[in-house]
């Protein structure tokens, strides 16, 4: 039902059930499932049948064990709202030093601290992230959170402590988070000096698309230079899935300035060399779920025809 209802549907038909004994249990089996057990697309909307039905605190408690559980920030974000539409923010921070302090793991331990930064940040509060971020005492060792973490860090302006995180770590992805931080703190001259040191210093196909994409979802046209790079670094002449994704993340730029046929070609050179080494170009839909390959071909192929024809009427 999950999969195949739109929430606030599915919602409707559980609250309007006129036999008492069935909406009980029902009630019942949706407060018994656990996160762990759905995907993340079906605990977001499993928390969106829940806070329909007004079942706030059931939902507060699903929403924080999927948030730890996913790690995404659109449950995140759910979790928050339905927080304040039930007024029980007080509980999402009632175990956190417990929760943090008690963790003996390392990778746990920050995990949780990184759910915790999140929350604070969604909900507008810098004072709870500076004290968590301190508690760690600004280390996150694993790469994977601190990738998130300046993420979240850098849209809430708290440049302070991207610094503060990023300090001993010298990879791409965090020198520019710093660069970033600085920049927005009015050290442009310093900021500089880290972007050239980035260009200088990325060797890697690996490197290149980890920070192009973290520039990207940064919104820093300048990660076209790092698309770019990509192309220029021919590990032993072969073509590599990093290649095709370059070439389809490099086509809007050319679109956005009027090049439809450079647009145009990096879109075919994409779906053929896909082809070629049998990899899938992985595209989502408006809902965020990706879409099949045979739906990304025709997409791909359809959007090289829109833009040839669009080439062909800047020169009439």
């Amino acid at each position: 039902l999950l999969e195949k209802s739109e929430p606030a549907a599915l919602a409707s038909e559980i609250g309007g059930c006129r036999d008492m004994a069935a909406k009980e249990s029902i009630l019942g089996y949706l407060k018994s499932c656990r996160p762990e057990n759905l995907n993340s697309e079906l605990c977001l909307k499993m928390l969106q049948v829940l806070k329909q039905l007004k079942l706030y605190e059931d939902a507060l408690k699903f929403g924080v064990a999927a948030s730890k559980t996913w790690k995404r920030e659109n449950l995140m974000f759910e979790t928050a709202e339905i927080a304040a539409l039930g007024h029980l923010e007080k509980k999402i921070w009632e175990n956190c030093a417990r929760e943090i302090l008690d963790e003996k793991d390392t990778v746990s331990k920050e995990s949780i601290a990184f759910f915790y930064i999140t929350m604070a940040a969604i909900m507008s509060e810098p004072e709870r992230v500076k004290a968590i971020i301190d508690a760690m005492d600004c280390k996150f060792e694993d790469r994977s959170v601190l990738r998130k973490l300046c993420d979240v860090l850098i849209r809430s302006s708290m440049h302070e402590e991207i610094l503060k995180v990023t300090e001993a770590r010298n990879e791409p992805i965090f020198t520019y988070a710093r660069s970033v931080a600085l920049a927005e703190s009015g050290r442009k001259d310093e900021a500089g000096e880290l972007w050239k040191t980035i260009l200088s210093g990325l060797k890697s196909e690996t490197e290149c698309y980890e920070l192009a994409e973290f520039m990207d979802d940064a919104r820093d046209d300048r990660a076209e230079k790092i698309w770019e790079r990509i192309l220029e670094i021919d590990p032993d002449g072969k073509l590599t899935v990093y290649d095709v994704n370059a070439c389809l993340k490099l086509a809007p730029y050319h679109e956005k300035r009027g090049e439809f046929d450079k647009a145009a070609d990096l879109y075919e050179k994409s779906l053929s060399g896909s082809k070629d080494i049998g990899a899938f170009i992985v595209m989502t839909n408006s809902a965020g779920k990706a879409i099949s390959n045979d739906e990304v071909v025709k997409c791909l192929k359809d959007k090289v025809e829109e833009l040839r024809k669009k080439q062909g009427d800047s020169r009439k």
